[in-house]
Formats: C-alpha cells, structure tokens, sequence
C-alpha cells in the first residue's frame, strides 16, 4: 500500500468537501470570507491471521511537548477499545533517541497498546483503528496552522531519523492573492515498538499519519458561478508505515514520509485579505 498517494488523495478530497461546502453555507450568510483549519489524527493495526500477547509502542504526534493533532490535545480516552489496554508514555524499553532529528523543546510520546490476542475484522476492517478529526473556523488566517514549517511549530509524529528538513522553493503564483511553493515530499525513518507472537504467515500492517490543514473561500454571489480562484488551502502530511510477516519482538526502524508544503498560501498583503483583516 502506498501510504503517500493514498494521504495526498484523502486530503485532497477533504479540502475540497470543506471549500465546496464553505462556499454553499456562506452564499446565505454573506460574510467577507470564511477560514477554516482542520486536523486528523488516524491510526490502524490490521492483521490478516490472529497474533497474541501482543504490545505496541507507536509515535504519537507532538506539539509544544505533548500528545495533540492540531489544536486538540489527546488522551488515553480516545484510544480507548474493547480488549485493548492503552497508555501514553514517554519512558519506553530498550531505547534511547540519540541521532533523532532534534525538535527543541519536544519529546517523543508513544502510544502503547496491549492485547491478548488480535484478530483479523471479517469484514476487512483494521484490528485496532481510531480516527480523530477537528474543524476549526477562524477570523483571519494570521492564525492559520503553521503547514509551511510544521517541524517545531505544529503536531509531528517523533522521533524522526534521517530525516532533513526540506528547503522551500517560492513558485509563480496564478492568483495575486496566493503565494505557491513547489510541492516538497521529504523521506524519513520512524521507529515502532511491536511484539507479538505470529504465524510465519500472517501479515501484519501498521499505518499511521497526520493531516493539518487550512482553507478560505469568498462567500457566493447570485448569478455567478464559483470558480474557486478567491478560494484556496494548504495542508501538511506526516505518515509512516509498516509491513511484517510472521512474529516480532522489539523495535523496528519504519517507513515515513513529511509532505510540506502543499497547496497555496495566502498573500497577507493583497487589498482584499488586508480588508478582511482590518475587518476583524
């Protein structure tokens, strides 16, 4: 499975729903211009036989030194599930983080998940899954989610290894209102805990990543149609994945991927968002 086109396609899809809608909803209202963030947090075990006396430490996202995804901080709670044990915890076995890319004044957290016994959803469904999403709407994008350099300023899954942080090359824009940049997707490596007793068959799949990000529209007018060139957004990704035959016991060095930035910024100093901002 490729986790970096299937993200990009779902946040994609996303932004768009949110546009489409902020652009119907707001034809009533007739405010200036509506702004909007939004985050999801998601994070899947599957396993396509049973495995037993599993446990798992999985990175958990990080922002201002504690477990959130965008504005909303997390807790044990939400991860909740039947036959599941769960906790957050900072002080893991057998590791220690040197050589990690360092982000100041933020520590690894990681979530631990522990069963008995893990079996495979008939209906194809992940073993352990938990989506948490949050919309948030603004009154001017000088709040805006930080998704050009979300590293340091916003929820990062950590710790990353060889990992460098990318740099941001400014494009021609198609609108006044935007500024663009080219698309940047920056390889890393993840680390996960996973032990558990298998099958030499069975497969077992974890997949886990953040989305943040931000999005405007103008409110609609009768008798014109929406093109979508007064509306725009932005977004960030952070996503590793991992895929493993038969039993583990211990840490495992994965796959992941930043992607930021994508999509298109506002132009602060354009007439229109500087009314809008005198406005508010």
């Amino acid at each position: 499975m490729n986790i970096s086109t299937n993200s990009r396609t779902i946040t994609l899809l996303i932004l768009c729903i949110i546009l489409l809608a902020m652009s119907a909803g707001c034809s009533s209202e007739r405010i200036m211009r509506s702004c909007i963030s939004h985050s999801l947090y998601r994070v899947t075990i599957n396993t396509s036989e049973p495995i037993t006396d599993a446990t798992f430490y999985l990175p958990l996202p990080v922002k201002n030194g504690i477990p959130m995804t965008g504005t909303i901080p997390l807790d044990k709670s939400q991860f909740e599930k039947n036959n599941f044990s769960i906790d957050f915890v900072q002080s893991t076995p057998g590791v220690n983080f040197n050589g990690t890319y360092p982000v100041p004044n933020n520590q690894p957290w990681f979530l631990k998940i522990s069963a008995d016994k893990i079996d495979p959803d008939p209906s194809g469904s992940a073993g352990y899954s938990v989506e948490i999403s949050n919309t948030t709407f603004l009154l001017t994008p000088v709040i805006f989610p930080n998704t050009l350099y979300p590293v340091g300023n916003e929820s990062v899954l950590l710790p990353k290894l060889d990992f460098s942080p990318p740099s941001r090359e400014r494009i021609s824009s198609r609108s006044p209102e935007w500024i663009e940049y080219s698309p940047i997707h920056v390889p890393q490596k993840n680390l996960i805990y996973a032990d558990y007793s298998a099958s030499p068959t069975t497969r077992v799949e974890i997949i886990s990543d953040i989305l943040v990000g931000n999005s405007w529209s103008e409110p609609g007018t009768p008798g014109i149609v929406y093109t979508g060139i007064d509306g725009g957004g932005n977004y960030y990704t952070d996503s590793y994945y991992w895929t493993h035959y038969g039993e583990s016991h211990g840490w495992q060095v994965v796959n992941g991927e930043l992607n930021a930035p994508n999509g298109v910024y506002p132009n602060l100093d354009n007439p229109i968002w500087q009314k809008m901002m005198h406005q508010t």
